[in-house]
Protein backbone atom coordinates (compact mmCIF):
# COMPACT_ATOMS: atom_id res chain seq x y z
CA UNK A 1 0.00 0.00 0.00
CA UNK A 2 1.44 3.55 -1.38
CA UNK A 3 0.97 6.52 0.97
CA UNK A 4 0.50 9.98 -0.59
CA UNK A 5 1.91 12.95 0.87
CA UNK A 6 -0.09 16.10 0.30
CA UNK A 7 1.31 19.46 0.09
CA UNK A 8 -1.19 22.21 1.85
CA UNK A 9 -1.36 24.88 -1.74
CA UNK A 10 -2.58 28.77 -0.88
CA UNK A 11 -5.72 29.71 -3.25
CA UNK A 12 -4.76 32.77 -4.89
CA UNK A 13 -8.52 34.57 -4.63
CA UNK A 14 -8.79 33.39 -0.80
CA UNK A 15 -5.40 33.02 0.34
CA UNK A 16 -6.39 29.85 2.37
CA UNK A 17 -6.12 26.41 1.35
CA UNK A 18 -7.53 24.81 -0.92
CA UNK A 19 -9.03 21.07 -1.32
CA UNK A 20 -9.47 18.25 1.18
CA UNK A 21 -5.99 20.33 3.11
CA UNK A 22 -8.68 22.45 3.98
CA UNK A 23 -9.80 20.48 6.98
CA UNK A 24 -6.37 19.09 8.40
CA UNK A 25 -5.07 22.86 7.88
CA UNK A 26 -7.91 24.26 10.56
CA UNK A 27 -6.82 22.08 13.30
CA UNK A 28 -4.24 23.10 16.08
CA UNK A 29 -0.76 22.60 16.34
CA UNK A 30 -1.74 20.44 19.57
CA UNK A 31 -3.15 17.57 17.56
CA UNK A 32 0.58 16.83 16.30
CA UNK A 33 1.48 15.77 19.98
CA UNK A 34 5.12 18.58 20.05
CA UNK A 35 6.98 18.79 22.81
CA UNK A 36 6.75 21.81 25.06
CA UNK A 37 9.75 23.79 23.91
CA UNK A 38 8.91 22.63 20.35
CA UNK A 39 4.88 24.59 20.60
CA UNK A 40 6.65 27.69 22.57
CA UNK A 41 8.80 27.88 19.68
CA UNK A 42 5.50 27.96 17.46
CA UNK A 43 3.50 30.31 19.35
CA UNK A 44 6.47 33.18 19.35
CA UNK A 45 8.38 32.49 16.06
CA UNK A 46 9.61 35.33 13.66
CA UNK A 47 9.15 36.07 9.80
CA UNK A 48 10.75 38.22 7.79
CA UNK A 49 7.73 41.06 6.26
CA UNK A 50 10.50 43.07 4.11
CA UNK A 51 13.23 44.00 5.64
CA UNK A 52 12.07 43.64 9.31
CA UNK A 53 11.47 40.41 11.56
CA UNK A 54 8.07 40.49 12.89
CA UNK A 55 6.28 37.94 15.41
CA UNK A 56 3.96 35.67 13.63
CA UNK A 57 1.97 33.06 16.28
CA UNK A 58 2.04 29.56 14.83
CA UNK A 59 -1.33 28.08 15.74
CA UNK A 60 -2.61 25.71 13.15
CA UNK A 61 -1.74 22.98 11.07
CA UNK A 62 -2.09 25.20 8.18
CA UNK A 63 0.21 28.07 9.45
CA UNK A 64 3.13 25.34 10.47
CA UNK A 65 3.27 24.02 6.84
CA UNK A 66 3.36 27.31 5.44
CA UNK A 67 6.73 27.74 7.31
CA UNK A 68 9.81 26.13 5.32
CA UNK A 69 12.29 24.40 7.13
CA UNK A 70 14.88 27.38 6.96
CA UNK A 71 12.09 29.46 8.05
CA UNK A 72 11.96 26.95 11.29
CA UNK A 73 15.78 26.44 11.94
CA UNK A 74 15.99 30.04 12.13
CA UNK A 75 14.21 30.37 15.31
CA UNK A 76 15.87 30.27 18.21
CA UNK A 77 15.65 26.92 20.40
CA UNK A 78 14.63 25.31 17.50
CA UNK A 79 17.15 23.04 15.86
CA UNK A 80 17.41 19.87 13.69
CA UNK A 81 16.09 17.46 16.10
CA UNK A 82 13.19 19.66 16.82
CA UNK A 83 12.80 19.84 12.84
CA UNK A 84 12.56 16.00 12.44
CA UNK A 85 10.10 15.73 15.06
CA UNK A 86 7.88 18.40 13.11
CA UNK A 87 8.24 16.23 10.04
CA UNK A 88 7.71 12.76 11.62
CA UNK A 89 4.12 14.85 13.31
CA UNK A 90 3.34 15.82 9.97
CA UNK A 91 4.22 13.13 7.92
CA UNK A 92 1.19 11.02 10.35
CA UNK A 93 -0.89 13.37 9.19
CA UNK A 94 -0.12 12.62 5.60
CA UNK A 95 1.55 16.50 5.54
CA UNK A 96 5.30 18.06 4.73
CA UNK A 97 6.47 21.34 5.42
CA UNK A 98 6.58 23.71 2.14
CA UNK A 99 10.39 23.66 0.73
Amino acid sequence: MTTTRRRLRSCPRCGWTVGSDRAAASQPVSVLGLGVRIMNVLYMADAWNGDERERVEIRTVGDLVRFGERELLSQRNFGETSLLQVKQALKGLGLELNP
